[in-house]
């Protein structure tokens, strides 16, 4: 088990631990080295189509409800109205970890999520930020208490 809570399964067999975990890592860095390159992409794209999305953000979220160890990158789409909308698919998230390696082109990858979050929403669901909002109220009150000391 991590600090954050999340968990890691190792089962009996434990060759693929330490390569999993790896792999892990990798897309994680991966990601976060591209992160704000990405979020540009995706911002111009939406702006140069008649979308009612005024942003975009790129983050690492895993499902809901689930403690394990699970490396899903997805965008996360603000309606014009403020509603956070998450957008989760398979393509996206290899495009986001691994770039045009031979997965999904970035072409591919905004065609559907343009297709998707205009019409069909069969990929999108509503953010709950509540989670965010509680870690930087927390960030928030132990730098309040650190500055009163």
């Amino acid at each position: 088990m991590f600090g954050s809570g999340r968990e890691l399964y190792i089962g009996i067999d434990q060759r693929n631990y330490v390569p999993k975990l790896r792999e892990q890592l990798g897309y994680i860095q991966y990601f976060r080295e591209h992160q704000a390159e990405n979020t540009e992409k995706i911002k111009a794209f939406l702006a140069a189509h008649d979308t009612p999305y005024c942003d975009a953000a790129l983050e690492i979220v895993p499902y809901d409800g689930s403690k394990d160890l699970c490396v899903y990158a997805v965008v996360i789409l603000t309606h014009e109205s403020g509603l956070k909308i998450r957008y989760r698919t398979t393509n996206m998230h290899y495009f986001l970890v691994g770039g045009d390696n031979g997965w999904y082109t970035f072409e591919e990858c905004m065609a559907h999520l343009l297709e998707d979050s205009c019409g069909k929403m069969s990929y999108c669901t509503a953010h709950d930020t509540t989670e965010f909002q509680r870690r930087a109220e927390k960030r928030l009150a132990r730098k309040q208490e650190d500055l009163s000391r």
